[in-house]
């Protein structure tokens, strides 16, 4: 479906809401007025499916401050006028139960694919999401994968039937069974986590592959510096006048059509330009930092759209050397 016709969708619903809203349900019996409760709860649970999306989306694209906001959280809190606890629950589970995209910009599932299948179809509220991440905030480190995916799995298929406490019973025992021992005793401070980068070789056509792992720290710096050089209409590279600092113009944000992975490489290139820039690096084998582009003649004048410069005419010297390093013909 198209912009347009998502949008009529939308002021259909919100319509249908009103009319929703407006009736007064005196013809309804006392069964039926059960019923139509329970298929309200169902209706609210599928819009929180849709609300994790736009905010899964928003805190990919947008940008907190350019919106009016200090934070997500304080924007949410203020916009919605909810609490700032709720502002955060919705942003955390919008998190695990929303769409994601890769540093690359590919489309990926959610980190809880199963428990957003749930409330996407309406079989469990918030309030089951609240246990079911309390219960993985508690799995051990050393649980694999196919493990975590199957206690997933089985969270998912009891939770439409139970409420929320009786969920968390069950989560609690299968906490237990998954580590039976409980947490080993350790007197020593455990080891910070460690990352590390890996920039491999320059390929021919000039690109070269990023790897490796960050570090909380890490992940948290680079977090900030995305949230600002990386929003829409930030240090774009295809822009003769990119915005580096302050806040992009609407033409910018709304011109720009890089996806999120190259508005990252260019925040990334921003902030490099900026600490060269900077000169607080000093120098290095006595020379200032910076950047050293080699290249040849012949690209030179390719880029520059000249043709290229004739080889020299050879010289008599040339001749005579050619003819010193001639290999001798067998029977001469």
């Amino acid at each position: 479906m198209d912009g347009d016709g998502d949008r009529a969708v939308l002021e259909r619903y919100l319509a249908a809401s009103d009319a929703v809203a407006a009736l007064s349900l005196e013809s309804f019996g006392d069964t039926e007025l059960l019923g139509a409760l329970g298929e309200l709860e169902v209706a609210d649970r599928r819009r929180a499916a849709l609300i994790h999306q736009i905010l899964a989306r928003l805190s990919r694209e947008a940008n907190p401050v350019a919106l009016g906001g200090t934070s997500w959280k304080a924007l949410l809190a203020d916009r919605l006028k909810i609490t700032a606890v709720d502002a955060q629950r919705r942003l955390d589970h919008a998190r695990d139960l929303g769409p994601r995209v890769s540093l690359i910009g590919e489309s990926q599932e959610p980190v809880l694919p199963l428990v957003a299948a749930l409330v996407a179809q309406g079989a469990i509220g918030a309030d089951h999401v609240v246990r079911i991440r309390e219960f993985f905030a508690k799995v051990p480190s050393w649980v694999s994968v196919a493990d975590r995916e199957g206690c997933e799995a089985s969270l998912a298929l009891q939770a439409p039937g139970l409420t929320p406490e009786e969920l968390k019973k069950v989560a609690d025992k299968l906490l237990t069974y998954l580590d039976q021992d409980g947490p080993e005793p350790d007197d020593t401070d455990p080891a910070p986590p460690s990352g590390s980068l890996a920039l491999g070789p320059q390929r021919a056509d000039g690109m070269s592959v990023l790897s490796g792992e960050l570090d909380p720290e890490a992940r948290a710096v680079w977090e900030a510096i995305y949230a600002k050089l990386a929003a829409p209409g930030m240090c774009n590279r295809d822009d003769p006048h990119p915005c580096v600092s302050g806040t992009p113009t609407r033409e910018q944000i709304e011109g720009d059509h890089r996806s999120l992975g190259r508005r990252q490489l260019d925040a990334m290139v921003a902030v490099g330009r900026m600490v060269l820039q900077s000169g607080t690096l000093g120098q290095h084998n006595g020379l200032p930092v910076t950047v050293i582009i080699s290249t040849t003649l012949q690209d030179l004048q390719a880029a520059a759209g000249l043709p290229p410069t004739p080889p020299p005419p050879a010289t008599l010297f040339d001749e005579e050397v050619g003819r010193a390093c001639r290999p001798a013909r067998a029977g001469r």
